[in-house]
């Protein structure tokens, strides 16, 4: 069994470090509730706590889920995957100290205007 423990059934040892407490409340992301904000912060904190340096966003939406849909019983929860993205990029903005700690890839409209700039080259 990996010895960084899981999420679920606690760590298996104790944390290396104290998870990093946030810069300020989590502000507003549009469209995504305060609790998600603040889950995803609570959830990455911990994380980094239990050693990771690297992590995906995605899985940390997909925890949050399971938090509202299993862990509460509110089977009207909607967690949209287009999410992940901005979560990423809000997250590592408040936490500049962690650059690498999500993967990121352009965003849609940052590959189109790429695109378009190889086409003017040929």
């Amino acid at each position: 069994m990996n010895d960084q423990g899981d999420l679920f059934s606690g760590p298996l040892r104790p944390p290396q470090q104290q998870p990093p407490e946030p810069p300020e409340p989590p502000g507003e992301v549009t469209g995504i509730p305060l609790e998600v904000l603040s889950l995803f912060e609570k959830l990455a904190a911990e994380l980094l706590a239990r050693g990771w340096e690297h992590y995906s966003a995605d899985a940390i939406l997909h925890r949050i889920r399971w938090h509202f849909h299993v862990e509460r019983g509110n089977r009207e929860f909607k967690c949209n995957d287009h999410w992940t993205s901005q979560l990423a990029r809000w997250w590592l903005k408040r936490h500049p100290q962690y650059p690498d700690f999500f993967e990121l890839r352009a965003l849609a409209h940052e590959r189109k205007r790429s695109d378009d700039w190889e086409e003017d080259d040929e």
